[in-house]
C-alpha cells in the first residue's frame, strides 16, 4: 500500500502478485490468533472461564517451538529442505524466530518427517515442564501418540490426568 501511495504502482503490483501466487503457512501459537482484534469482545457476559487444557496447550506450543529452533538435528533437517521453510526473522531474547512453512507437495511430504523428528527430539531433551516424558516407561507409546494422529495407545490412559493432557496437547 505504501509503495502504491508513493507512486511505485508497478512495484506494488509485482509484490502483490508475488504474495498472491506463493503458497505459505505461518507458524504461530494460538494466543496470537486468540488475541487478534477480530476476536476481542467488547461487552463480555459472565465470568471469565479458563480455556480447556489451556496451560497444557501453551506448554506444548512453547516446547515444540523451542525444539524447532534449538535442536541441532531439527535444524539440520530444516536446512536440507529450503523449498519448504523460510526464516522470516532471527529470534530476539523475548521471542521465537519466525519460520514460514511453504504450502505445497514438498511440505506435504516433509511434514511426517518433521513431526517424527520434533517428537523424538522433544522426548530426548524436553523442557523442564515436560521433563517427566524423558524417563517415563511409556515414552515409546508417547512418541506414537504424538506422531500418529489416528493412534492413541490404550496404555496411555494409565497416565495421570496432567501427563495425559500434556500428551494430548503435543498431538
Amino acid at each position: 500500500k505504501e509503495l502504491y501511495m508513493t507512486g511505485k504502482k508497478l512495484l506494488s503490483q509485482d509484490i502483490g502478485d508475488l504474495i498472491k501466487n506463493t503458497a505459505w503457512r505461518d507458524i504461530l501459537d494460538e494466543s496470537d490468533e486468540l488475541l487478534h482484534h477480530r476476536y476481542q469482545l467488547i461487552y463480555a457476559v459472565g465470568g471469565a472461564l479458563p480455556l480447556p487444557g489451556g496451560p497444557h496447550r501453551w506448554r506444548a506450543a512453547q516446547a515444540l517451538l523451542f525444539v524447532l529452533v534449538s535442536d541441532l538435528t531439527v535444524q539440520k533437517l530444516l536446512e536440507k529442505h529450503p523449498k519448504v521453510v523460510i526464516r522470516v526473522h532471527d529470534p530476539t531474547d523475548e521471542a521465537f524466530p519466525s519460520l514460514r512453512l511453504l504450502a505445497g507437495q514438498a511440505l506435504d511430504s516433509f511434514m511426517p518427517m518433521l513431526i517424527k523428528q520434533l517428537a523424538k527430539s522433544l522426548i530426548e531433551n524436553p523442557p523442564y515442564e515436560l521433563s517427566w516424558i524423558k524417563y517415563h516407561s511409556y515414552h515409546e507409546y508417547i512418541h506414537e501418540a504424538i506422531t500418529i494422529s489416528e493412534c492413541y495407545p490404550e496404555i496411555l490412559y494409565n497416565l495421570p490426568e496432567e501427563q495425559r493432557n500434556d500428551v494430548l496437547a503435543l498431538r
